[in-house]
Protein backbone atom coordinates (compact mmCIF):
# COMPACT_ATOMS: atom_id res chain seq x y z
CA UNK A 1 0.00 0.00 0.00
CA UNK A 2 3.02 2.36 0.73
CA UNK A 3 3.89 2.14 -2.97
CA UNK A 4 0.27 2.81 -3.85
CA UNK A 5 -0.52 6.13 -6.24
CA UNK A 6 -3.73 6.46 -4.44
CA UNK A 7 -3.65 10.26 -5.04
CA UNK A 8 -2.98 10.20 -8.51
CA UNK A 9 -5.44 7.04 -8.99
CA UNK A 10 -8.50 9.26 -7.19
CA UNK A 11 -7.64 11.83 -9.94
CA UNK A 12 -7.23 9.61 -12.76
CA UNK A 13 -11.00 8.59 -11.99
CA UNK A 14 -12.36 12.07 -11.15
CA UNK A 15 -10.56 13.16 -14.93
CA UNK A 16 -12.85 10.02 -16.49
CA UNK A 17 -16.10 10.56 -14.51
CA UNK A 18 -16.01 14.37 -15.20
CA UNK A 19 -14.59 14.68 -18.97
CA UNK A 20 -12.35 16.84 -18.31
CA UNK A 21 -9.58 18.16 -16.23
CA UNK A 22 -10.80 21.35 -15.28
CA UNK A 23 -14.23 19.56 -14.45
CA UNK A 24 -11.94 17.03 -12.08
CA UNK A 25 -10.20 20.11 -10.04
CA UNK A 26 -13.30 21.85 -9.35
CA UNK A 27 -14.89 18.26 -8.40
CA UNK A 28 -11.49 17.52 -6.18
CA UNK A 29 -11.44 20.98 -4.98
CA UNK A 30 -7.87 21.20 -6.71
CA UNK A 31 -6.20 23.45 -8.64
CA UNK A 32 -5.54 23.03 -12.26
CA UNK A 33 -2.30 23.08 -12.18
CA UNK A 34 -2.54 20.60 -9.35
CA UNK A 35 -4.51 17.77 -11.40
CA UNK A 36 -2.30 18.48 -14.76
CA UNK A 37 0.42 17.36 -12.39
CA UNK A 38 -1.44 14.57 -10.49
CA UNK A 39 -1.94 12.67 -14.50
CA UNK A 40 1.43 13.52 -15.83
CA UNK A 41 2.46 11.54 -12.36
CA UNK A 42 0.63 8.49 -12.86
CA UNK A 43 1.00 8.20 -16.67
CA UNK A 44 5.32 8.51 -16.27
CA UNK A 45 4.79 6.17 -13.11
CA UNK A 46 2.77 3.23 -15.43
CA UNK A 47 4.60 3.98 -18.32
CA UNK A 48 0.88 4.23 -20.83
CA UNK A 49 -1.10 7.19 -21.71
CA UNK A 50 -4.43 7.02 -20.08
CA UNK A 51 -6.34 9.82 -21.74
CA UNK A 52 -6.55 11.45 -25.23
CA UNK A 53 -5.91 15.29 -24.81
CA UNK A 54 -7.12 17.98 -27.38
CA UNK A 55 -7.90 21.42 -26.75
CA UNK A 56 -11.79 19.95 -27.13
CA UNK A 57 -11.66 16.98 -25.39
CA UNK A 58 -10.74 14.22 -22.89
CA UNK A 59 -11.17 10.93 -24.31
CA UNK A 60 -9.42 7.68 -22.59
CA UNK A 61 -7.27 4.97 -24.53
CA UNK A 62 -7.80 1.99 -24.44
CA UNK A 63 -5.65 1.13 -21.23
CA UNK A 64 -7.38 3.84 -19.74
CA UNK A 65 -10.46 2.40 -19.62
CA UNK A 66 -8.90 -0.94 -18.57
CA UNK A 67 -7.36 0.60 -15.64
CA UNK A 68 -11.11 2.40 -14.46
CA UNK A 69 -12.67 -0.54 -14.81
CA UNK A 70 -10.34 -1.85 -12.37
CA UNK A 71 -9.69 1.23 -10.31
CA UNK A 72 -13.42 2.62 -10.25
CA UNK A 73 -15.21 0.06 -8.12
CA UNK A 74 -11.84 0.19 -5.67
CA UNK A 75 -11.87 4.02 -5.18
CA UNK A 76 -15.79 2.95 -4.33
CA UNK A 77 -14.70 0.60 -1.75
CA UNK A 78 -11.74 2.61 0.06
CA UNK A 79 -14.98 5.85 -0.15
CA UNK A 80 -17.24 3.27 2.06
CA UNK A 81 -14.67 2.18 4.15
CA UNK A 82 -13.56 5.70 5.46
CA UNK A 83 -17.36 6.15 5.43
CA UNK A 84 -17.71 3.41 7.97
CA UNK A 85 -15.80 4.71 10.52
CA UNK A 86 -18.44 7.13 11.12
CA UNK A 87 -20.19 4.46 12.90
CA UNK A 88 -17.87 5.36 15.52
CA UNK A 89 -19.37 8.48 16.39
CA UNK A 90 -21.76 10.07 18.00
CA UNK A 91 -23.18 12.32 15.11
CA UNK A 92 -23.23 11.89 11.52
CA UNK A 93 -21.12 14.33 9.80
CA UNK A 94 -19.68 15.59 6.98
CA UNK A 95 -20.69 17.25 3.13
CA UNK A 96 -23.70 15.90 2.00
CA UNK A 97 -24.02 17.10 -2.28
CA UNK A 98 -27.55 16.98 -3.48
CA UNK A 99 -28.43 17.77 -7.03
CA UNK A 100 -32.57 18.86 -6.67
CA UNK A 101 -35.03 20.11 -8.79
CA UNK A 102 -35.83 23.78 -7.81
CA UNK A 103 -39.27 22.70 -7.22
CA UNK A 104 -38.21 19.71 -5.58
CA UNK A 105 -35.99 21.55 -3.22
CA UNK A 106 -38.66 24.37 -2.42
CA UNK A 107 -41.76 21.54 -1.76
CA UNK A 108 -39.55 19.04 0.52
CA UNK A 109 -35.83 20.56 1.15
CA UNK A 110 -37.11 24.26 2.37
CA UNK A 111 -39.15 23.27 4.87
CA UNK A 112 -37.32 21.04 6.71
CA UNK A 113 -33.53 22.61 6.26
CA UNK A 114 -33.39 24.25 9.37
CA UNK A 115 -34.61 21.76 11.66
CA UNK A 116 -32.33 19.34 10.14
CA UNK A 117 -29.67 22.04 10.19
CA UNK A 118 -30.39 21.82 13.64
CA UNK A 119 -30.59 18.86 14.46
CA UNK A 120 -27.21 17.47 12.38
CA UNK A 121 -24.89 20.74 12.95
CA UNK A 122 -22.37 18.56 12.01
CA UNK A 123 -23.40 17.68 8.42
CA UNK A 124 -23.26 20.60 5.58
CA UNK A 125 -25.85 20.36 2.59
CA UNK A 126 -24.36 21.52 -0.10
CA UNK A 127 -27.29 21.99 -2.64
CA UNK A 128 -27.19 22.45 -6.28
CA UNK A 129 -30.45 23.38 -7.97
CA UNK A 130 -30.68 21.57 -11.53
CA UNK A 131 -33.94 21.88 -13.50
CA UNK A 132 -33.40 19.06 -16.18
CA UNK A 133 -31.61 15.45 -16.69
CA UNK A 134 -28.54 15.29 -14.54
CA UNK A 135 -26.12 12.70 -14.03
CA UNK A 136 -25.61 12.04 -10.14
CA UNK A 137 -22.36 9.68 -10.54
CA UNK A 138 -20.38 11.91 -13.02
CA UNK A 139 -21.67 15.13 -11.30
CA UNK A 140 -20.44 13.80 -8.02
CA UNK A 141 -23.28 13.42 -5.91
CA UNK A 142 -24.27 11.57 -3.31
CA UNK A 143 -28.21 12.00 -4.22
CA UNK A 144 -30.58 14.01 -6.20
CA UNK A 145 -34.11 14.66 -5.93
CA UNK A 146 -36.69 14.65 -8.31
CA UNK A 147 -39.77 13.29 -10.73
CA UNK A 148 -40.33 9.78 -9.69
CA UNK A 149 -40.75 8.66 -13.44
CA UNK A 150 -37.35 10.97 -14.75
CA UNK A 151 -35.15 9.11 -12.44
CA UNK A 152 -32.62 6.33 -14.44
CA UNK A 153 -33.81 3.18 -13.98
CA UNK A 154 -30.38 2.14 -12.44
CA UNK A 155 -31.34 4.57 -9.53
CA UNK A 156 -32.20 3.25 -5.80
CA UNK A 157 -35.37 6.08 -5.34
CA UNK A 158 -37.43 6.08 -2.69
CA UNK A 159 -41.02 8.19 -2.54
CA UNK A 160 -41.27 11.28 -0.49
CA UNK A 161 -44.55 12.96 -1.65
CA UNK A 162 -47.29 11.22 -3.67
CA UNK A 163 -48.17 12.16 -7.66
CA UNK A 164 -49.68 14.92 -8.43
CA UNK A 165 -51.33 16.43 -11.51
CA UNK A 166 -49.72 19.19 -14.28
CA UNK A 167 -52.33 21.97 -14.65
CA UNK A 168 -52.62 25.23 -16.48
CA UNK A 169 -52.65 27.94 -14.34
CA UNK A 170 -53.42 32.01 -14.21
CA UNK A 171 -54.11 34.38 -11.87
CA UNK A 172 -57.34 35.83 -11.47
CA UNK A 173 -56.10 39.07 -12.81
CA UNK A 174 -55.57 37.48 -16.40
CA UNK A 175 -58.69 35.58 -16.83
CA UNK A 176 -60.94 38.80 -15.90
CA UNK A 177 -58.87 40.21 -18.82
CA UNK A 178 -59.13 37.25 -21.42
CA UNK A 179 -60.98 34.48 -20.08
CA UNK A 180 -60.34 31.36 -19.36
CA UNK A 181 -59.43 28.35 -22.11
CA UNK A 182 -62.35 25.79 -22.38
CA UNK A 183 -60.30 23.28 -23.87
CA UNK A 184 -56.55 22.95 -25.02
CA UNK A 185 -56.91 24.18 -28.22
CA UNK A 186 -58.04 27.00 -26.82
CA UNK A 187 -54.62 28.27 -25.30
CA UNK A 188 -53.54 28.58 -29.02
CA UNK A 189 -54.94 32.06 -28.39
CA UNK A 190 -53.55 33.27 -24.86
CA UNK A 191 -49.97 33.96 -23.99
CA UNK A 192 -48.20 31.16 -22.42
CA UNK A 193 -45.05 31.29 -20.64
CA UNK A 194 -42.89 28.14 -22.27
CA UNK A 195 -40.20 26.15 -20.29
CA UNK A 196 -36.95 25.51 -21.94
CA UNK A 197 -34.83 22.88 -20.34
CA UNK A 198 -31.33 22.28 -20.11
CA UNK A 199 -31.15 20.41 -23.38
CA UNK A 200 -32.37 23.61 -25.18
CA UNK A 201 -35.81 22.16 -25.76
CA UNK A 202 -39.14 23.24 -24.83
CA UNK A 203 -41.23 21.46 -22.82
CA UNK A 204 -44.04 20.15 -24.07
CA UNK A 205 -47.71 21.15 -23.29
CA UNK A 206 -49.98 17.57 -22.97
CA UNK A 207 -53.00 17.05 -21.98
CA UNK A 208 -55.32 13.95 -21.63
CA UNK A 209 -58.21 14.41 -24.05
CA UNK A 210 -60.66 11.01 -24.51
CA UNK A 211 -57.94 9.16 -22.94
CA UNK A 212 -55.22 9.83 -25.43
CA UNK A 213 -52.30 11.78 -24.26
CA UNK A 214 -52.47 15.11 -26.84
CA UNK A 215 -49.71 17.45 -27.47
CA UNK A 216 -50.83 20.89 -28.33
CA UNK A 217 -48.59 23.90 -29.73
CA UNK A 218 -48.76 26.98 -27.88
CA UNK A 219 -47.12 30.15 -27.94
CA UNK A 220 -46.20 33.43 -26.13
CA UNK A 221 -43.67 36.30 -25.59
CA UNK A 222 -41.96 34.28 -22.78
CA UNK A 223 -39.13 31.74 -23.12
CA UNK A 224 -37.53 30.64 -19.80
CA UNK A 225 -35.40 28.34 -17.92
CA UNK A 226 -36.33 29.51 -14.50
CA UNK A 227 -39.05 28.41 -13.09
CA UNK A 228 -39.41 30.81 -10.74
CA UNK A 229 -39.78 33.41 -13.27
CA UNK A 230 -42.50 31.47 -15.05
CA UNK A 231 -44.11 31.65 -11.37
CA UNK A 232 -44.29 35.35 -11.25
CA UNK A 233 -45.07 35.93 -14.60
CA UNK A 234 -48.24 33.95 -14.03
CA UNK A 235 -49.16 35.69 -10.47
CA UNK A 236 -48.57 39.27 -12.45
CA UNK A 237 -51.07 38.17 -14.58
CA UNK A 238 -48.59 38.37 -17.81
CA UNK A 239 -49.79 34.96 -19.09
CA UNK A 240 -50.59 31.22 -18.26
CA UNK A 241 -48.23 28.63 -17.24
CA UNK A 242 -48.12 24.87 -17.64
CA UNK A 243 -47.33 23.85 -13.78
CA UNK A 244 -47.25 20.94 -11.34
CA UNK A 245 -50.04 21.25 -9.22
CA UNK A 246 -48.82 20.22 -5.50
CA UNK A 247 -46.26 22.75 -6.48
CA UNK A 248 -48.31 25.80 -7.21
CA UNK A 249 -50.93 24.91 -3.85
CA UNK A 250 -49.74 28.09 -2.10
CA UNK A 251 -50.58 30.38 -4.59
CA UNK A 252 -53.72 28.30 -5.04
CA UNK A 253 -55.15 28.70 -1.89
CA UNK A 254 -53.95 32.37 -1.40
CA UNK A 255 -55.75 32.72 -4.85
CA UNK A 256 -52.79 34.07 -6.54
CA UNK A 257 -53.50 31.31 -9.18
CA UNK A 258 -56.01 29.10 -10.34
CA UNK A 259 -56.00 25.86 -12.04
CA UNK A 260 -57.58 25.36 -15.54
CA UNK A 261 -58.63 23.11 -17.60
CA UNK A 262 -58.32 20.28 -15.10
CA UNK A 263 -60.41 17.88 -16.29
CA UNK A 264 -57.70 17.22 -19.01
CA UNK A 265 -54.88 17.11 -16.62
CA UNK A 266 -52.05 14.73 -16.86
CA UNK A 267 -51.08 12.63 -13.82
CA UNK A 268 -47.05 13.74 -12.69
CA UNK A 269 -44.98 11.58 -10.47
CA UNK A 270 -44.28 12.63 -6.98
CA UNK A 271 -40.59 13.84 -5.96
CA UNK A 272 -38.10 11.16 -4.69
CA UNK A 273 -35.07 10.97 -3.53
CA UNK A 274 -32.59 9.04 -5.48
CA UNK A 275 -29.15 7.89 -5.42
CA UNK A 276 -26.62 4.55 -7.05
CA UNK A 277 -26.84 1.80 -5.55
CA UNK A 278 -24.05 0.84 -2.88
CA UNK A 279 -23.36 -1.95 -0.10
CA UNK A 280 -23.50 1.17 2.10
CA UNK A 281 -24.84 4.88 2.47
CA UNK A 282 -22.84 7.84 3.80
CA UNK A 283 -23.99 8.20 7.16
CA UNK A 284 -25.34 11.70 6.29
CA UNK A 285 -27.49 10.84 3.19
CA UNK A 286 -28.79 8.13 5.74
CA UNK A 287 -29.60 10.93 8.26
CA UNK A 288 -31.19 13.15 5.21
CA UNK A 289 -33.20 10.87 3.76
CA UNK A 290 -34.82 9.22 7.58
CA UNK A 291 -35.60 13.02 8.45
CA UNK A 292 -36.85 13.48 5.46
CA UNK A 293 -39.20 10.88 5.47
CA UNK A 294 -40.10 11.26 8.83
CA UNK A 295 -40.81 15.34 9.06
CA UNK A 296 -44.41 16.38 8.95
CA UNK A 297 -43.93 19.31 6.72
CA UNK A 298 -42.90 16.59 3.91
CA UNK A 299 -46.08 15.32 2.28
Amino acid sequence: MRDLPLPGLTVFAAIAEQGSLIGAARHLGLTNPSVSQALRGLEERLGVRLFNRTTRSVTLTEAGRALLAQVRPALDQLHGAVESVNLYRNRPAGTLRLAAVSLAAEAVVLPVASDFMAKYPEITLDITIVDGPIDIVAGGFDAGIGAGALIAKDMIALRLVPDTRTVVLASPAYLRRFGPPRQPEDLKNHNCVRWRMLNGAIYPWRFLIAGETVEVDVSGSLVTTSIQLMARAVVSGACVALGIESAARRAIDRGEAVPLLQDYARPFPGWHVYYPGRARLPLPLRAFIDFLRAHPAVA
